[in-house]
């Protein structure tokens, strides 16, 4: 024998109104909402710390170019035409340097106060300062021959002294005793 579904074999609670849906519906739309929103301003954060790294390299790459030529050999003022500098093979920044933008460092021949910028399609996103000095070799400028070095006048070096194998090393000396009890970790380089 046969049995036919009909309304009447199906209960009256079963399943989900329509009032029932449409507050899901809503509760989960404001859920999405509110996590695409975070997701977005997080691509957005990601994307300018990129873009600010990738432009200190830039000017890292520039400054370190610059290195390699004489102090003196570098102009007393004005800025450069742009060094376009492509990192990552995906962006191209326009790397500016100006020379001396305050007198004050640039002194003589041997100082040059270095200001240089990065852009990315026109707008900065990064900036540094430093000062070059011509510097010295043992005594010797780098203008003098390497040849002509008097190693006389070089500090001899000194060994430094080994503790003795009688005493064992205390750890009295990492560590001293603050108030109340508490251990306070000394710095054993850098006197912290």
């Amino acid at each position: 024998m046969r049995r036919y579904c009909s309304l009447e074999n199906i209960p009256k609670e079963a399943g989900f109104t329509l009032v029932e849906v449409v507050v899901a519906l809503a509760i989960m739309g404001v859920v999405i909402a509110a996590s695409t929103t975070s997701f977005i301003t997080h691509l957005r954060a990601n994307y300018t710390a990129e873009l600010i790294f990738e432009g200190e390299q830039a000017a890292q790459s520039v400054i370190d170019d610059l290195r390699y030529e004489e102090v003196s050999s570098l102009p007393l003022n004005g800025t450069d035409s742009p060094r376009n500098i492509t990192m990552n093979a995906l962006r191209e920044f326009q790397v500016y340097v100006t020379y001396c933008p305050e007198d004050t460092y640039c002194s003589s021949d041997t100082v040059r106060h270095l200001r240089v910028r990065a852009d990315y399609r026109g707008e900065r996103v990064y900036q540094t300062e430093t000062v070059f000095t011509q510097l010295e070799r043992g005594g010797v400028t780098s203008d003098e021959s390497e040849g002509s070095l008097d190693e006389s006048n070089l500090p001899t070096p000194t060994p430094a002294p080994t503790p003795s194998a009688s005493t064992p090393p205390s750890d009295s000396s990492s560590n001293q005793t603050e108030g109340r009890g508490r251990k306070k970790k000394r710095c054993k380089y850098w006197g912290c």
